[in-house]
């Protein structure tokens, strides 16, 4: 299955409510503690994440290390686009309601998150706001910097995440179980799913199934007791399934990311209390990418009675930049519209600065520049070049096609585009090329110089973007080529003897999934997250069925390299012999029993 790229969002249940549940990544990745017992006092290290939102319902865990340092997974924490605080030291969603929480104001993830192995450098920092009240003196833990267990070494998990292995049972507060150390040639051998254990990852499993992190858990301490202290010996990152036989949970190991911890701590601490002019790009980049962690600048919002499209710049520093010595001089040549707010922040040696973000057109020049100034507190300046990153969404845009658009979804790595229609997924790539005279379907979303076009003939798709910059507009030109048909889903059916199973999906696609069936050769009833029940119907082929569609229903819906799970009543699954349970997602991806 594919790369894990946005935490599991399990939100705790507070008083008898339990609140909306977002996971993402393998079949159960994101983990939570299951088969433990309950936490009476939190120890200083203990952390949970939540959203500016739900202070108090955390996404995910982490580990306090003294000063104003918090260690988390970066799978939690690499696609933040809102404030996220801390609660240090609590036992439960209820104590973290009465507690100060702590501003996370800048967050820095290991360079190789989502670039190297499956899941590799799962680590990152977060730093507090110094002036956050209840940061404990002693944490209480220490990093472990050996990397190696001693035999028979008994390690706890802790975190405040799901407590059940079939379905979702968040109880609210802190759990921990103990587990043993799994050899990594053993973990590896255990399945494909465990192939890419890298050496920097450790593996750990219950005594007996049923001991296990799970959903929510995800970024909090694995630990060690060394001599009467606990020692943090890896970070909770993700797993096959929560609580299975046979099935670890996957770990950072903590040792092999120390001296990286060590230097970013470093980093932090060596940030300049003035800035002269001379500093080396790399650290004023850094400082932007690392305090205006939860924004992206956005450039456009187009929202008409046909749908909305927005177009975000991901601000990415270049590695030059040159200083401007009049600020105000050059703000003052550019239109109110050619300069937008981004983000503002202190640094950790007491530097307040801004970023806007600066368009300009060079004459005779069809390209609209970017560009991020970085603002002292003088008139002193940096102006940095950026990247032509950018994030393209639209929603509830009925382009009809044919082929009907689902979805529109820029990527980075290749300078293209994917586009999820009702014939398959559609890369993109940018062209020169225009129209010539392409106009046998034309519907366009959007509106005041924000659009998405389609063009369309038999042999031919093409998108036209037409996007509002500041005071100027442009236009760009996306060749549609259609992919080999290929599943969308992976599914997978966790049966349990009573009838009652867990069914996964997640969507491995680069695109959103927005319509999906589930057929089955039995009758079955799904249960969502939410409670919500859905019962199938037979169909003419003697299958019974049940469908979602966008956008009329929510379940419908799901994202590139996220999943979502169901209870699912079906006696006849117990019956089957065969890994392959005989029902399909969309008529053409199977559902594997587990």
């Amino acid at each position: 299955m594919n790369q894990l790229v946005r935490c599991c969002l399990i939100l705790i249940a507070i008083g008898s409510s339990l609140l909306a549940c977002k996971s993402t990544g393998r079949s159960g990745a994101d983990l939570k503690v299951i088969g433990g017992s309950r936490v009476v006092a939190a120890q200083p290290y203990i952390v949970g994440l939540s959203e500016e939102a739900s202070k108090g319902s955390f996404f995910c865990g982490g580990t306090y290390l003294g000063g104003n340092v918090v260690l988390t997974a970066a799978h939690c924490v690499a696609n933040l686009s809102g404030q996220v605080y801390a609660s240090i030291g609590v036992a439960s969603a209820a104590a973290a309601q009465r507690a100060p929480f702590a501003k996370v104001v800048g967050v820095v993830v290991h360079p190789d998150w989502g670039h190297v192995g499956d899941r590799d450098g799962d680590v990152a920092l977060l730093f507090l706001d110094k002036a956050a009240a209840g940061l404990p003196s002693d944490p209480g833990i220490e990093l472990d910097r050996v990397g190696v267990l001693g035999s028979g070494e008994t390690l706890t998990a802790i975190g405040f995440g799901n407590i059940s292995s079939i379905g979702v049972v968040i109880p609210g507060d802190l759990r921990q179980t103990d587990l043993q150390p799994v050899a990594l040639n053993d973990c590896r051998s255990k399945s494909a799913f465990y192939k890419a254990v890298s050496e920097r990852q450790m593996c750990a499993a219950g005594a007996t199934a049923g001991q296990d992190t799970c959903n929510g858990d995800s970024g909090g301490p694995l630990i060690a007791k060394r001599g009467g202290k606990a020692v943090l010996v890896g970070v909770i990152s993700f797993g096959d399934g929560c609580g299975q036989r046979l099935k670890p949970g996957v770990y950072a190991r903590v040792a092999a990311f120390s001296k990286w911890i060590d230097d970013t701590i470093a980093a932090d601490k060596a940030e300049p209390a003035v800035l002269s002019g001379g500093e080396p790009a790399a650290i004023l980049g850094s400082m932007i990418k690392k305090y205006c962690y939860m924004q992206e600048p956005l450039i456009n919002q187009s929202v008409s009675t046909i749908g909305t499209v927005t177009i975000q710049r991901l601000a990415k520093p270049s590695a030059s930049y040159k200083p401007i010595t009049d600020a105000a001089e050059f703000l003052a040549s550019r239109r109110d519209d050619d300069v937008k707010p981004w983000c503002q922040f202190e640094t950790f040696g007491g530097i307040k600065l801004a970023v806007d973000v600066v368009m300009s057109k060079p004459m005779l020049s069809s390209k609209i520049n970017q560009q991020l100034l970085l603002k002292r507190a003088d008139t002193g300046a940096y102006l940095f070049d950026i990247g032509n990153d950018a994030r393209y969404a639209f929603e509830k845009c009925p382009i009809q096609g044919p082929p009907a658009i689902y979805t529109v979804q820029y990527t980075t790595a290749d300078q293209g585009f994917y586009v999820g229609t009702d014939q398959g997924v559609y890369k993109g790539a940018f062209s020169t090329k225009g129209a010539n005279g392409l106009t046998d379907t034309l519907e366009t979303c959007g509106s005041g110089g924000t659009e998405i076009s389609l063009y369309s003939s038999a042999d031919r798709t093409l998108l036209t973007l037409k996007l509002k910059l500041g005071r100027w507009a442009n236009e760009q030109w996306v060749e549609l080529t259609k992919l080999p048909d290929q599943p969308q889903v992976d599914a997978s059916l966790i049966t349990l003897a009573s009838g009652r199973h867990t069914l996964t999906l997640a969507n491995n696609s680069p695109v959103g999934l927005y319509s999906w069936e589930l057929s089955c050769p039995f009758d079955f009833t799904l249960t969502s997250e939410d409670h919500r029940t859905f019962k199938s119907q037979l169909g003419s082929d003697l299958h019974y069925k049940l469908r979602f569609e966008h956008p009329g229903q929510t379940l419908a819906q799901l994202d590139a390299g996220k999943q979502m799970q169901f209870g699912m009543e079906a006696p006849a699954v117990n019956t089957l012999s065969e890994a392959d349970s005989g029902c399909k997602i969309n008529g053409s991806s199977p559902v594997i029993l587990e």
